[in-house]
Parts: structure tokens; sequence; C-alpha cells
């Protein structure tokens, strides 16, 4: 009899500690479908996530061969960007197959400085032409140009700026900003070529904005990214990695990110703390 209890008992044991495992297996797998979604500012403050920047041609499906204009490394509240576009050099989806996260970077890296170089070299040759040997702008802009040596993209604070519905509860769109790489100092400027216009008839190559885009003024040579929508649950599958994200102003163009474990994008909360917000 008394062999017959403890046989009971260790059966009912055994199905007490089966029924808690099976409990929490399931209490763990809800709780990670619930949490699969992130906004990127949210997540932008206390993860590090590798985004890219494509525009995408309406007449063709988005695939290995899709260009990547430029990598962005979000990091705790910083960004680093990383220009991959251009003549210089490209890269596409499908030649980050196989690569970690720091690969990927450093491949990033080698191409933001093979086409800052060339475009560098490229401006100061124009403005070396014959067409401009006698305006004294485009040689002084040459010369200052010289001057110049690529610095390595460094992080930079993240400022996301949104705009919502007149309710000012709902998001309708969020601006990602990342200020440019200071590569001429406004004080290492002459007065002559500060802001002003060229009395010169080659109006299709503006030495004084070139210079914005070195010293930092010119809006464009900031990285400015505006997204009013996300691909939600839908992904984009190249070889073995699924990307979810969101899509640009420009409907064509996608800021892509990789979906892990069935993650996918929403948009911020407009009452999210850091976020700069207006109404429309």
């Amino acid at each position: 009899m008394k062999k017959l209890l403890s046989i009971i008992t260790a059966a009912v044991a055994l199905l007490s500690l089966s029924a808690c495992s099976s409990t929490k297996t399931a209490n763990s797998t809800i709780s990670s479908t619930k949490n699969n979604s992130f906004s990127f500012f949210h997540d932008a403050k206390t993860n590090k996530r590798l985004y890219f920047n494509i525009s995408q041609n309406g007449a063709s499906n988005m695939g290995v061969n899709t260009d990547i204009n430029s990598i962005i490394l979000v990091d705790n509240g910083k960004a680093t960007v990383y220009n991959t576009g251009g003549e210089a050099s490209t890269l596409s989806l499908g030649d980050l197959k196989g690569l970690t996260d720091s690969q990927i970077i450093e491949k990033a890296k080698t191409i933001d400085k093979n086409i800052f170089n060339k475009n560098l070299q490229q401006n100061i040759t124009k403005l070396q032409s014959r067409s401009f040997a006698a305006e004294a702008p485009y040689n002084q802009t040459a010369n200052l140009l010289q001057t110049i040596k690529y610095k390595v993209p460094q992080p930079q604070d993240l400022t996301v700026k949104v705009i919502t519905d007149n309710t000012g509860n709902n998001i309708s769109s969020e601006e990602i900003i990342v200020p440019a790489t200071i590569y001429l100092e406004k004080s290492s400027i002459p007065a002559t070529l500060d802001g002003q216009t060229p009395n010169t008839t080659s109006t299709d190559y503006n030495p004084y904005e070139m210079i914005s885009y070195y010293d930092g003024t010119n809006k464009e040579s900031k990285f400015d990214f505006t997204f009013t929508s996300t691909l939600g649950k839908n992904t984009y599958t190249i070889f073995d990695t699924k990307y979810t994200g969101y899509h640009l102003d420009n409907r064509e163009a996608y800021l892509l990110t990789k979906s892990d474990n069935g993650s996918y994008t929403v948009l911020d909360k407009a009452r999210e703390n850091g976020l700069s917000v207006s109404t429309k």
C-alpha cells in the first residue's frame, strides 16, 4: 500500500511540474509575440540597429540588385551615417549576404571614403578646368577644397521631429535628422567666398554652393529622412534575411532594417519622451 501511495505521489508531482513547464513556455511565447513591434525613436534610444536607405525603381521588384544609398548605424540615441551610393562605388542588398553587422559597417566605411574622395577630386578638377581659369572664385574654391582631408563618420546626436494630426495623438510623419560632418570651419573660408553669388555665366557649377556642402550649412549636406508609414508586418526577403522598415516620403524609397524573429516596425507614439512634436 505504501509503495502504491509513493507511486501515485510521484506521478502527481510529475504532472504538476509538467503543467508548470507548459504554462511558462506558453506565456513566454505570447509575451514575445506581443512585444514583436518596435518604433524608430523608442528603439534608437536604447538599442543598436543598422538601417539601409534604398530607392526602388517601381518597374522592378526589391531584390539582390537593389542599391543601398546609405547605411545608418543607430546606437543608444546617436547615429552614424555612411554614404554607399553614387558613381564611386555601390552596395546592393545582395552584397550583404553572409555578412555580420560589423562586417557591413567595415564595408560601408570603405565605400564612404571612396565616394567622398572621388567626389572631392571631381569638384577640384572641375574648378581648375580651363573654362573657369579666369574666374577668381573658382580658383579660390579649388585651393580651399584641396585642404580637405577625409574624416571617418562619427556618431552624431539623433534628432527626430514628428508631426501629428489635429488631435495631437496620432503621428502623421517622422523626420530623422543627422548633422553633417564639418570639413571647413567658417573661420577658414575667405570673406569673398562666404555665401555670395559669383559674377559668372557658369551657373551650373556654383563654388559657393559647393563650399556649403563641406561647411555643413547646406541642408542637403545633412542626412534627412522623413517617413509617413511603415511596412507593417510585410517583409522583403533577400536570400535568407528578412527586412522590415518604413516608407520614406517618396513611396519608392525605404528605410529598411533586419526583421529578427518576426519583428516589425510601427510609428512612434506622440508622447514618446525626447521627440520634437508639432501639429499639422
